[in-house]
């Protein structure tokens, strides 16, 4: 009889140590997977989104611009066809609204366009503990065109030297694509989130 009321007695003393050691076993998974949602939550705030969205901005603009210049070419070829073989036709004062499309342009590039991209390297900079270690293969190829556009606007770099470099943006669509399957990729990793 001695062993069953020890039983007794030490049955629910183990049960509840049983209970909250499980319930702390719980609680730390509990912080673990939140702390892991909220470093997710911060990639997608500080890093991925703000880059992303300044890609999708530069990206819609250089679309606009090349819309707007197919337009005005085929339609200074018009001006130019309706106006062959007048005399005294003032080609200046018909070319001065396309003009403008130019001076706009050049305005938009280096307000807009150019900041952008030192923007998403800023970003990039500050925030490359947040980054995917993938990601942080595409830094040198982000800094390498901008540095190369500041070189180019400082005018400390030749064009013959700018054309033997090849810098081209295509140079940056693989880190573009990347930066779309990673916020997908987080934002699938999000509770309730779908990519």
């Amino acid at each position: 009889m001695n062993v069953l009321g020890l039983l007794k007695s030490v049955f629910p003393a183990l049960f509840t140590f049983l209970a909250g050691l499980a319930g702390v076993w719980l609680g730390v998974r509990q912080v673990r997977v939140e702390k892991s949602i909220s470093f997710v939550q911060m990639q997608l705030d500080r890093l991925y989104s703000p880059m992303l969205g300044i890609r999708y901005s530069i990206k819609a603009k250089s679309e606009l611009r090349i819309e707007v210049s197919r337009a005005a070419e085929a339609t200074w070829q018009e001006i130019v066809k309706r106006h062959e073989g007048q005399l005294g036709w003032n080609s200046d004062e018909e070319f001065e609204p396309f003009g403008k499309i130019i001076d706009y342009e050049n305005t938009e590039l280096h307000g807009e366009l150019l900041p952008g991209y030192s923007e998403m390297l800023r970003i990039f900079t500050e925030n490359l503990w947040l980054a995917e270690p993938e990601t942080r293969t595409y830094y040198s190829e982000l800094s390498r065109f901008v540095d190369i556009w500041n070189r180019w606007n400082a005018k400390s770099i030749p064009r013959d030297v700018l054309r033997l470099i090849d810098h081209s943006e295509d140079r940056l669509n693989a880190f573009y694509q990347h930066l779309e399957t990673t916020v997908d990729s987080l934002k699938a990793r999000l509770p309730g989130k779908k990519a």
